[in-house]
């Protein structure tokens, strides 16, 4: 079920950013949801997004680089799964712009997982 929730994985909470199967205007407001968890939360975090049955279109791409400046100072790491090709090719892209590379894209849920529970830690 597409939206924004928190799971507990060996002792270490993770927010699940879920827009399987959104249209833009249902990403745009999950985006916004997430960001919205962030800042009253106030502590980093790691990330699970999933895009699953999406399209990344141009305005959910603008929304996303104007948004996340304000909240990416409070990811730790944000692992991507359900992406074709074209959809990691825009996240290299958007993570060189944000300046982050810890936006990592996996096939799997369980390498997603791994990589978030791992301890490198910023």
């Amino acid at each position: 079920m597409s939206g924004v929730s928190y799971i507990q994985v060996l002792g270490k909470e993770i927010l699940v950013v879920d827009y399987s199967g959104c249209k833009t205007d249902q990403m745009i407001q999950i985006f916004d949801q997430a960001k919205n968890e962030l800042l009253v939360k106030g502590e980093k975090c790691r990330i699970l997004t999933n895009l699953s049955n999406t399209y990344i279109t141009p305005n959910f791409m603008r929304h996303a680089e104007r948004e996340m400046l304000e909240v990416k100072h409070l990811i730790i790491k944000n692992a991507f799964i359900g992406m074709s090709q074209p959809k990691r090719m825009i996240l290299r892209g958007f993570s060189l712009l944000m300046g982050k590379k810890d936006f990592v894209a996996f096939d799997s849920e369980k390498e997603a997982l791994e990589y978030l529970l791992q301890d490198d830690v910023q």
